[in-house]
């Protein structure tokens, strides 16, 4: 929700003709959501070493449904989960990052641009999880997180 206030600020400077706005907004959603970004995924990265906070997390209510075979262990779940709740939290920074840009790419009218960013981040996600494993949460992570550098 933050990330499309700040394209709508940019958009709105743009409309304008205030480059000084938009050029502090730009700046500021870049920045922010880097810092931010990187603030939350730490967040997240500090909550994989609590395994309280995990089973809430990826396994919540096990208890309930102990002895059940069709369902995994709460611990299986978690350890199975790590590798994609790191990965995935650590893209957070450029995926925020990366929603100013957007913003300032469709407030400038740059739809080739956007056009081609998504094309790009979509195909690499979908190239990198199925040349692995598509049942292997780690391979999706790391898809997930490459389409999110790219673009």
């Amino acid at each position: 929700f933050l990330e499309d206030a700040v394209s709508v600020q940019i958009g709105y400077a743009i409309g304008t003709g205030d480059l000084t706005a938009v050029s502090l907004t730009v700046n500021v959603g870049v920045a922010g959501g880097v810092v931010l970004g990187a603030l939350a995924a730490g967040l997240a990265t500090v909550l994989v070493f609590w395994p309280a906070a995990m089973e809430v997390l990826v396994a919540p209510g096990q208890h309930a449904i102990a002895g059940c075979r069709l369902i995994a262990q709460g611990s299986t779940i978690i350890r199975d989960a790590k590798d994609f709740w790191v990965l995935t939290s650590w893209s957070w920074p450029f995926g925020f990052a990366n929603m100013a840009l957007s913003g300032f790419f469709l407030g400038t009218q740059s739809y080739g641009l956007v056009l081609l960013s998504t094309v790009l981040s979509k195909a690499a996600l979908f190239g990198i999880w199925a040349a692995g494993n598509p049942r292997d949460l780690t391979c999706l992570a790391w898809a997930n997180a490459v389409s999110t550098f790219v673009c």
